[in-house]
């Protein structure tokens, strides 16, 4: 990336006076104007101090001051803790993926786990909503379960 001046990835450290606290990083697509939130590690000298908290307003910052459309995340579902901290934040849960990422589940054992994947919409005035002949029905039943209300059941609306 040496020359570059716009980037696609931002990677910030938080640092108390020399030691290192945690990381967060984020991915931006200017394609569809969304910012992810790829990993995020705080010190467990440090949890408990709310940076999983700031975090989320940092991506939400940084994501409005980029023009973006939507900011998301993943949170395992190995420990409730950040599932925890999206709701709070007002993220909304749209579902959730196997196999997205790895942990060790034992000295030496490595497993593909589930996320939890957390969006937050940064422009709600601007979403197309769909038509309910145009979803298959797993889609619609899901859509449903996700956004009450929110499908067009009419042909022409």
């Amino acid at each position: 990336l040496d020359g570059e001046f716009i980037r696609d990835f931002l990677v910030i450290l938080f640092k108390e006076d020399d030691d290192l606290v945690g990381m967060f990083s984020v991915e931006r697509d200017p394609d569809s104007e969304v910012l992810y939130g790829r990993i995020c590690a705080i010190s467990p000298k440090h949890r408990g101090s709310y940076l999983s908290r700031n975090v989320l307003l940092l991506e939400e910052a940084l994501g409005r001051a980029m023009g973006m459309g939507m900011v998301y995340g993943l949170a395992t579902l190995k420990y409730p803790h950040m599932q925890a901290t999206f709701e709070r934040m007002g993220w909304q849960l749209i579902g959730i993926t196997p196999g997205f990422d790895r942990e060790m589940i034992a000295p030496g054992v490595v497993k593909r786990v589930y996320e939890a994947v957390y969006a937050k919409v940064l422009v709600p005035d601007d979403l197309l909503r769909p038509r309910a002949q145009d979803l298959t029905p797993a889609a619609k039943a899901l859509f449903d379960l996700l956004y009450p209300g929110q499908c067009l059941e009419q042909a022409g609306a």
